[in-house]
């Protein structure tokens, strides 16, 4: 609901809180092992096992999830009278090989990630929107922490710019 907030707040106002929050959620994906890639306009993309291997990556990425959802709902009860409505935020997670490292051209380069799992967990936030869940995660996340949390099934959902169908789990 950022698009609605931005055009209530002048735009300083918004740059700010965008900045104290994700100061805090920040903290929150370095405090379990993971990595900011990007700043995406009002959304973060995080890694957890790249660059650096880390065997418990897809518990790090969930147990990272898992703590911004209850940092959203700590700061909504106590969110600024600026704002109407509760923040949200949607998270996709995805596990798989992808390609870390630079690409780019002579006049711009950056350090990015690349592949499957990337384009998976960017359709599985956007399918947060639709489904109503915060957390959305692919059957490779769900089967390497299963045990660890508690998850509900969503079989066989089409995600944009896929061939087949997936099982995803929501939290």
């Amino acid at each position: 609901n950022s698009t609605r907030i931005a055009e209530n707040l002048p735009s300083d106002v918004f740059a700010s809180l965008l900045s104290d929050m994700f100061t805090d959620i920040m903290d929150l994906i370095y405090g379990n092992g993971g990595f900011v890639n990007k700043m995406l306009g009002d959304g973060i993309m995080a890694t957890f096992g790249c660059p650096v291997s880390s065997e418990d990556a897809a518990f790090k990425a969930v147990l990272a999830a898992v703590q911004i959802q209850n940092y959203l709902n700590t700061f909504n009860d106590v969110r600024p009278d600026y704002l109407d409505e509760p923040l949200k935020a949607g998270i996709g997670i995805a596990t798989g090989t992808v390609f870390s490292g630079v690409i780019g051209s002579v006049r711009f380069q950056e350090y990015t990630v690349l592949g499957d799992a990337v384009n998976t967990a960017s359709r599985l936030e956007s399918f947060t929107k639709i489904i109503g869940e915060n957390i959305i995660v692919d059957e490779k996340t769900y089967s390497e922490c299963k045990s660890l949390f508690n998850w509900k099934e969503l079989p066989d959902i089409g995600l944009r710019g896929k061939k087949d169908k997936i099982n995803a789990y929501a939290i």
